[in-house]
């Protein structure tokens, strides 16, 4: 956790004054089929420290690149994707590349940046990163603290 961009709360909750001072929804499409998993997150990691930012989940491969696909088609802006390796459908591996894809297909350039945020080392997929396919690569062992800045980060730069 980097200490000096958290400060604690009279409660004790960590906060970061920065984040909700934006005024702008932010799109997130979040996919996990760990409903517990993709739960938590939502509730400790995003909703807390994102005021403005707007989820939508999906359980499988399928069903999210799908709609991920017809948002590129219709221009219509996904701020962050955050998925998992291992779900029903297409698997986070070919689901990332198939984003990628798409994007490459876009009258107008685009990329959306991802988070794969997983059971499965890194060592496993070393190519995501690499090719930097993907934005940031976590295991669900990552600290919330280091989801959160992992995530404005790549928002905010």
């Amino acid at each position: 956790m980097l200490l000096s961009k958290w400060s604690i709360s009279p409660k004790g909750n960590f906060y970061r004054s920065g984040i909700n001072s934006i005024h702008t929804p932010i799109r997130l499409v979040y996919l996990d089929d760990h409903k517990l998993f993709r739960g938590s997150v939502v509730k400790y990691c995003i909703k807390p420290f994102f005021k403005n930012m707007v989820i939508i989940e999906f359980d499988n491969g399928d069903d999210a690149c799908e709609f991920i696909k017809a948002e590129i088609n219709d221009k219509n802006k996904i701020d962050l994707i955050i998925t998992d390796i291992n779900h029903p459908g297409l698997r986070g591996k070919e689901l990332v590349k198939s984003i990628r894809f798409h994007e490459g297909l876009s009258v107008t350039p685009i990329r959306i940046p991802i988070i794969m945020l997983t059971m499965v080392d890194e060592t496993r997929y070393p190519e995501l990163v690499e090719d930097k396919i993907v934005d940031s690569y976590l295991t669900k062992a990552t600290e919330p603290e280091d989801i959160i800045d992992c995530m404005e980060d790549i928002l905010f730069g």
